[in-house]
């Protein structure tokens, strides 16, 4: 089977079991499983694929059929143009996620000190590191959470400036910060804020998005 045909049958698959962008999701399966990216694998679309690899593909197919998300299958994401491992356990970043950079952004100040609160994959600790904020701590309650942003915050290259703790809400926290990041249930962010002005620096900002 050449992968031109695979990627046919697996779009067909795919769509069938109600996946958005079948053929997209095939493309990044297939090209997962061959180590080269989509643009290549298409252009060599008359390749014949080997066993292991058909078996493979058929695998990760199977996976993203039962509506597995594609980027847990993959164990990565882009969010604004940076890379993140990512696995289950690990909340993907959302439209709101980028909102919440956005938002950073606008407040971001040169020396500015950044606390992320439920940090997960460290998403939004590293992107304000890597838009000119000079340090960061990343806290959240799942250890898997803080192995995986501390192994993104080296993939982006931010190691040295991001600190990542296994804590509850504030608890870990220590000092005053410019910035303070909270992507966390509603829940969560009531029983947060009211440690959050004690944690603030002068003309410090509170940047939240509460997931229901």
């Amino acid at each position: 089977m050449t992968i031109r045909e695979a990627l046919r049958l697996a779009a067909a698959r795919l769509e069938q079991a109600g996946v958005p962008d079948a053929d997209v999701d095939a493309a990044y399966l297939l090209a997962s499983v061959l180590k080269e990216d989509t643009l290549a694998m298409r252009i060599n679309g008359h390749r014949e694929l080997a066993a292991p690899q058909r078996a493979a593909f058929d695998a990760l197919c199977d996976r993203r059929a039962a509506r597995e998300p594609l980027q847990y299958i993959l164990g990565e994401t882009e969010f604004m143009g940076l890379t993140f491992h990512v696995e289950p356990g690990v909340l993907i970043p959302r439209a709101d996620t980028e909102i919440l950079v956005e938002k950073a952004l606008a407040w971001m100040k040169p020396g500015a000190r950044v606390l992320d609160i439920g940090t997960g994959s460290g998403i939004l600790a590293i992107a304000a590191l890597k838009l000119g904020a000079a340090s960061a701590e990343g806290v959240d309650i799942d250890p898997v959470a803080v192995r995986t942003a501390g192994e993104n915050a080296a993939l982006n290259g931010v190691a040295d400036k991001l600190t990542v703790l296994v804590g509850d809400l504030s608890d870990k926290a220590s000092g005053k910060y410019d910035i303070i990041t909270a992507n966390i249930v509603a829940n969560a962010i009531m029983s947060l804020a009211p440690a959050v002005p004690g944690l603030m620096a002068d003309n410090g900002v509170f940047i939240a998005s509460g997931i229901i």
